[in-house]
This record gives C-alpha cells, sequence and structure tokens, in this order.
C-alpha cells in the first residue's frame, strides 16, 4: 500500500499520542502490561494445577490412562492462548490439590478478576479521545460484544484511576503466587 505523505504531515508529531501527558500514557502501558503478567501467571497456574494431578487406580483404570494424558495434553496447551475471560472461567472449575484451604481463597480471586476484566479489554483496546483541558483526565470509548448484541460504554478516566486499577491487578497476581507458595506449586514456564 502507497503511504500518502501528504496526509501524514498534516497529523500531529506524535499522533494520537500528542494529547495527554506523557506520564498518562506510560500509566496506559503499566496498567496493560500488569494484566499481561496476570494472564501469564493465571496460565501458568492452570497449567500446574491441571498437569500435576495424581489418579488413583479408582479414579482411573490403566485402560483409560492413555486416553486421559491424550484429553490432558489438549488441555494444557489451551491456558497458553486463552484470553482472561476464559482463563478465570477455568479457574474457577478448576480442583486444586488443597481445595479446602484454597477454595475460598480460590472464590474470591476469581470474584475479584471478575471485577476487573473489562478494563483489561476496554483500556487495552478503547479509544482514549477528548482529553480534559490538555492534560487532564482522558473519555475513553469501548465496545464490547456481549451475548445480546453489541455493549458500549465511555468513562472518564485520570492517570489515578489507572494507578489504582493496576495496583488492584497486581495485588490478585500476588495473591495467587503465594496461594501457589503456600500450596507448593511450581509454576511451569510454558509457551514457544
Amino acid at each position: 500500500m502507497k503511504e500518502n505523505s501528504d496526509k501524514k504531515d498534516s497529523f500531529p508529531e506524535d499522533w494520537p499520542t500528542h494529547k495527554g501527558a506523557p506520564e498518562f500514557w506510560e500509566e496506559i502501558g503499566r496498567t496493560v502490561a500488569s494484566f499481561a503478567v496476570l494472564e501469564d501467571i493465571l496460565a501458568r497456574v492452570l497449567v500446574a494445577v491441571t498437569g500435576n494431578r495424581e489418579y488413583d487406580e479408582e479414579e482411573v483404570s490403566k485402560e483409560d490412562l492413555q486416553d486421559l494424558v491424550k484429553q490432558l495434553n489438549a488441555g494444557l496447551e489451551k491456558p497458553i492462548y486463552d484470553n482472561l475471560t476464559v482463563l478465570i472461567n477455568r479457574l474457577d472449575e478448576t480442583h486444586f490439590p488443597d481445595e479446602e484451604n484454597f477454595g475460598r481463597l480460590r472464590v474470591e480471586l476469581v470474584r475479584r478478576m471478575r471485577l476487573y476484566n473489562p478494563w483489561r479489554y476496554a483500556i487495552s483496546h478503547g479509544a482514549w479521545v477528548e482529553f480534559q483541558s490538555g492534560y487532564g483526565p482522558a473519555r475513553l470509548k469501548y465496545v464490547r460484544r456481549t451475548g445480546d448484541g453489541l455493549e458500549g460504554f465511555t468513562e472518564t478516566m485520570s492517570r489515578n484511576d489507572l494507578v489504582e486499577i493496576r495496583g488492584n491487578v497486581n495485588v490478585i497476581t500476588h495473591a495467587l503466587l503465594i496461594a501457589m507458595q503456600m500450596q507448593k506449586i511450581e509454576l511451569p514456564d510454558i509457551g514457544p
């Protein structure tokens, strides 16, 4: 595709991030990165828990073991490329070795992840427009597909709002890591 240099030159330098303070755009990047780390840790938790489960002969016959291994291998690949919504749902459905102690924490972590999950997509995929007084808060516009069709929202957000979201996502990630350490579950490196 041929570039139209006349139109390109008519845009301000650093367009479309020329409005808003550099610190605001940096915080967007840090917040997106925090969600990405949560997704990575969550995928690794799911692989560690589902791939390390022990089965006794009463649960699975030797004949069915090979089929089970094939199913597990297929299931282990999925977290590597699943999105945060799917990973949260899988965590909600996963049985952990120490479910008696971890169950309530898992339920709370799932609740909190679902609370912040919409922000992950809005911050990453939404349009940041209409900065107030040049460097003030910006209006975030985002449209997502739901079971009922399209749903849009508009939210005015400041850098402090992003800092708060990032901080809460980091608390969730740390709690998940601590829970795995307490259960002595080692997280594998996954992916290509």
